[in-house]
């Protein structure tokens, strides 16, 4: 305001937007005998939303049904997620010390090496853990010949009445094979994986259906032990039975158990063990 009583222009539009500012609203300031008069307002701005109520909003979560209508779902999602996992079949596999090695008309061990299994997978918006167990075996001994099994089967000292470290040949076992001719076979085992599901926080539940997984073959090598009386100890090779534990006709090869002691032409060189 200016000395002689009248309002400075400036000082008023000052006031008026300071107004306009702290309500909201449109106003104007009315005066009356040089004093600053109450605002008149076109109309008031609603009052401000109190900040605890800002702070405390939250998003809206999923509705029970829509909750339940997941749930409904989830079991079909999870077949389909069962069948397209990469699940490892394991393979076959044989005493380690005979690599395979057998003779015809004596029991051959062979093995399904395979684990269960678990995968973490994202149906729908939801973390799935998935177990794939295997339950049943299937052996194709390469002769035309096939069983199934609910044991994979084991090295043979698990199935030996006493103690030891070094696998006997012709030991049967649940998973074990009689060879009628001699050969090399390749031997194949196709598990059967069944699933279970866990949502997070809830207990594994079962899934329909059941999966087929080949496992990696492996070779049997099946052989005829041959028997003669001999006068005495080896003295040379070219005698019956000193040319290594093995007698390589044309076109064989050794038994891996034994291929590091012929060389590449069959001929036995013996033991390169110390």
């Amino acid at each position: 305001m200016e000395d002689d009583g009248e309002l400075d222009t400036d000082c008023l539009n000052f006031a008026a937007a300071l107004t306009n500012h702290a309500t909201g609203g449109e106003c104007i300031l009315v005066r009356g005998n040089g004093q600053f008069g109450a605002p008149r307002c076109a109309e008031e701005a609603p009052p401000p939303a109190a900040i605890d109520q800002v702070l405390t909003e939250e998003v809206p979560e999923e509705s029970d049904s829509d909750w339940e209508l997941i749930l409904t779902q989830i079991p079909g999602e999870v077949e389909r997620a069962f069948l397209s996992l990469p699940i490892d079949g394991g393979t076959v596999s044989f005493d380690e010390e005979l690599l395979g090695f057998g003779y015809i008309n004596q029991h051959t061990n062979v093995f399904a090496e395979v684990e269960p299994q678990t995968f973490s997978e994202s149906l729908l918006g939801i973390d799935v853990d998935i177990r794939a167990i295997p339950v049943n075996y299937r052996f194709d001994f390469g002769d035309g010949t096939s069983r199934s099994s609910l044991d994979p089967g084991g090295p043979t000292t698990l199935y030996l009445p006493e103690e030891r470290d070094i696998p006997a040949l012709d030991v049967e076992t649940p998973t074990s094979h009689i060879y009628l001719d001699t050969g090399v076979y390749q031997v194949e085992v196709t598990t059967t994986f069944i699933g279970e599901y866990r949502l997070p926080g809830a207990d594994w539940s079962p899934i329909s259906g059941a999966v087929d997984i080949p496992a990696t073959p492996g070779e049997a090598d099946i052989w005829r032990p041959s028997h003669r009386h001999v006068s005495g100890a080896c003295r040379e090779a070219r005698h019956w039975g000193c040319s290594g534990p093995v007698e390589i006709g044309p076109g064989d090869r050794p038994p891996k158990v034994f291929a590091e002691e012929y060389d590449s032409n069959g001929r036995h060189i013996g033991s390169q063990h110390p």
